[in-house]
C-alpha cells in the first residue's frame, strides 16, 4: 500500500525502540513494514498497530535477503536512504539472489 508519505520498512520493528518508530511513521502518514525475527522482542510491543490497514508484519531474519518494495529503510540506530549507505553496505555482502550464479 502506497501513501503520500510512502512506504516505511522497520528493522527490528517489534522491539521497544522499533515499536515506537512504527507508531510514529503511521502518524506521519507512512505505510509501515514491520520486520523481525522476534529473539530479542515480543509481538506485545505491536500488537495495538496490527488492526492499522497501514502497517504489515513480516517474521523475518535480516541475516537473509528480503526482497521488497519500499521508499525508506529504517534501522535501530538511523535512517538508510537507497542512493547513499545502503548501496555501500549491499557492496560488501555476496551477491546471493537466486538469479545470479
Amino acid at each position: 500500500m502506497r501513501t503520500a508519505n510512502g512506504r516505511a520498512l522497520v528493522t527490528g520493528g517489534a522491539g521497544f525502540l522499533g515499536s515506537h518508530l512504527c507508531e510514529r511513521l503511521l502518524h506521519d502518514g507512512y505505510s509501515v513494514l514491520c520486520v523481525d525475527n522476534y529473539y530479542s522482542s515480543t509481538k506485545d510491543n505491536i500488537a495495538h498497530l496490527l488492526d492499522n490497514p497501514r502497517f504489515e508484519v513480516i517474521r523475518h531474519d535480516v541475516t537473509f535477503p528480503l526482497y521488497v518494495e519500499v521508499d525508506e529503510i529504517y534501522r535501530g540506530f538511523g535512517i538508510c536512504q537507497f542512493d547513499q549507505d545502503c548501496h555501500a553496505e549491499e557492496r560488501d555482502l555476496p551477491d546471493r539472489r537466486p538469479d545470479r550464479p
